[in-house]
């Protein structure tokens, strides 16, 4: 394990790239494998972002939400939400293996490690949030006017390695496990029958395997506690880090409910109630 002296963002990102392009998991740790806290995993986004092969597998298009209390600040305080990078498809796939695809794509399971599916609720930005007074933070209804479309999804969470124990924090740098994320029904925002933030707090969630229910939850068991409150939290915390969410980005927003109950050829169905089903397949 490296230690806080050793350990290079770049040199993590480029084994964590090379991966990505490649297919091939990583089975062994190796220098500059660990990154030792939140800092450095994101310094290895930022790398990520920057690395030449990136755009080769469709470059980063938004962000995903998650790794609640997996590690701390330096007050000791647990971290509220620790975000990851969301790629691709490479342009021009017909069929992609990862990224954020239509529904109807059935996936190989191999190709990003798949391990476990979730549903969530997810957002594509209008525009960048800015805040209706003068100053931050923003506010929900700040960050909703910049919203264009509401989505439902499964996310399938993948990985660029196998190990058997990998660390939190190791997990976060590798994209916050990102793979695919498919994509179901949406609707833009301001049109007829689009779902409220409101509405959205309030939907529960159920997954099925072949007709049998495997899992379920509630859009509150997000972090922050809401869809919309975890896409303001992190329009908030990227600007400490000399970012902020744009136009066309996509985010989703934290796990609803979540599974690794299914195999190759299974029919999985992440269900939002009255809101709709999203359905994928793993070849």
């Amino acid at each position: 394990m490296s230690s806080t002296t050793s350990f290079s963002p770049a040199a993590c990102a480029d084994r964590l790239a090379r991966a990505w392009l490649t297919g091939e998991t990583i089975t062994e740790r190796g220098d500059h494998f660990t990154p030792p806290d939140v800092a450095s995993v994101y310094a290895v986004h930022e790398a990520l972002r920057e690395h030449p092969s990136i755009g080769s597998v469709g470059g980063v298009v938004g962000y995903k939400m998650g790794g609640t209390g997996v590690a701390a600040l330096p007050s000791g305080e647990p971290v509220p939400a620790l975000p990851g990078l969301l790629l691709g498809p490479p342009p021009g796939v017909a069929s992609p293996e990862f990224g954020v695809v239509a529904e109807g794509v059935s996936l190989p399971r191999a190709r990003c490690n798949y391990s476990n599916v979730e549903a969530e609720v997810g957002f594509v930005m209008r525009s960048t949030p800015v805040p209706a007074s003068t100053c931050f933070p923003l506010s929900e209804a700040d960050v909703w006017a910049a919203v264009g479309e509401v989505f439902l999804a499964i996310e399938a969470c993948g990985s660029r390695y196998a190990l058997e124990k990998p660390t939190a924090l190791e997990k976060s740098a590798d994209a916050q496990s990102a793979g695919a994320v498919v994509r179901g029904r949406g609707w833009r925002v301001g049109c007829a029958g689009c779902p409220s933030a409101k509405a959205l707090a309030a939907v529960e969630t159920t997954i099925s395997i072949n007709g049998t229910q495997v899992a379920s939850g509630a859009a509150s068991l997000v972090p922050l506690g809401s869809p919309l409150a975890s896409l303001t939290w992190l329009a908030n915390h990227l600007p400490s880090r000399g970012e902020r969410l744009r136009p066309g980005q996509t985010v989703i927003t934290g796990a609803c409910s979540k599974t690794k109950a299914f195999a190759v050829g299974d029919d999985i169905v992440a269900c939002f109630g009255e809101l709709g089903n999203v359905r994928l397949t793993f070849r």
